[in-house]
């Protein structure tokens, strides 16, 4: 749920540690690459023509390359200030 509206297109800003990813054979979007690095696990998520950088917990499962999943926000997300609206934390 976002406070403001927008129209066309805007960029958002969302920490890696704060996207959740989870393992889903139709999934939006795939590894392409994965880096454990002991406590967590780095990631590149390309969805659609853009890259995606998550972070998860080096105890859970890592994701290998190639594998599809879905993503969702634990937030906060925050939409940068465009032309026609000011920055605004949902």
């Amino acid at each position: 749920h976002l406070d403001v509206q927008a129209h066309g297109m805007v960029s958002v800003s969302l920490r890696p540690e704060n996207i959740v990813l989870s393992e889903a054979p139709n999934g939006a979007g795939e590894v392409i690459a994965s880096s454990f690095m002991g406590a967590h696990a780095h990631y590149i998520i390309r969805i659609a023509d853009m890259d995606i950088q998550a972070t998860r917990s080096g105890a859970e499962a890592l994701l290998a390359t190639g594998m599809r999943v879905n993503l969702s926000e634990l937030g906060p997300l925050r939409i940068l200030k465009t032309d026609s609206m000011e920055a605004k934390a949902a």
